[in-house]
């Protein structure tokens, strides 16, 4: 049986390639961590995932009567009134239909935009849906003893229900 020995320019150049074929792994290793930490930030930065906010309908009221919502939430009403109610959008973009004791009617939000609604049995039951952006910011300044200051945080989203 024979061995044979390698030159030390040839281990040179093994050496080499071997360092190069490291490098490369650990290139694209650092790039698929990279990626996947701006996936998170950039989740984080949104803070949001799809949402319900509970809206009850009590004492011939809905409560809240205005929620603010963000695009892709769903709201959601729940007639606990001994009487029928409807969830009717002003503009008939929606309709619960009749909802009696214990009813309860979801709507998930597409767009940006104020959504008023009434009961169509009782025209005098108000409400409205205010869906915003996910990239809408929030930081209004506030006069304050002639300052300005920045409130503590922003409005609460889907109140009364989250």
């Amino acid at each position: 049986m024979e061995v044979r020995r390698t030159g030390p320019g040839k281990m040179k150049l093994i050496r080499r390639m071997l360092r190069t074929m490291i490098l490369v792994v650990l290139g694209a290793v650092l790039g698929m961590l990279l990626g996947v930490l701006m996936l998170q930030i950039a989740s984080a930065a949104t803070g949001h995932s799809a949402g319900n906010t509970n809206v009850a309908i009590a004492g011939f009221a809905y409560s809240p009567r205005q929620v603010t919502v963000r695009v892709g939430d769903t709201v959601t009403w729940t007639n606990n009134d001994s009487a029928p109610h409807t969830v009717t959008a002003n503009d008939a973009s929606f309709d619960s239909g009749t909802l009696g004791q214990g009813g309860v009617y979801s709507r998930t939000f597409g767009v940006t935009g104020v959504f008023s609604y009434f009961c169509a049995i009782h025209p005098s039951m108000t409400g409205s849906v205010r869906v915003i952006s996910e990239t809408l910011v929030y930081l209004p300044l506030v006069q304050k003893a002639g300052q300005a200051s920045v409130p503590p945080g922003p409005p609460a989203v889907g109140a009364g229900g989250q």
